[in-house]
């Protein structure tokens, strides 16, 4: 089985179905992707894209099950 996700990206209000389960790797995935950390608090870590937009990287807070049931996954 699977491990269940442990976190999720936020985009300007817009829960973006993104589940990795190493928050850290993300952000650096992210930042070498070309994202710059903007700033950070507990386990919560805003990112700017190359575009301009921010977002961030957020530790799931629901239980798996329930993240699964209403996360939304755009093609």
């Amino acid at each position: 089985m699977a491990e269940p996700p442990t976190a999720y990206w936020r985009a300007e209000g817009c829960g973006l179905r993104r589940t990795p389960n190493d928050l850290a790797a993300e952000v650096a995935r992210l930042t070498a992707s070309g994202a710059e950390p903007v700033s950070g608090w507990l386990d919560v870590h805003t990112l700017r894209a190359p575009g301009g937009h921010l977002f961030c990287v957020v530790p799931l807070h629901s239980k798996p099950e329930t993240f699964a049931a209403s996360a939304h996954t755009w093609p």
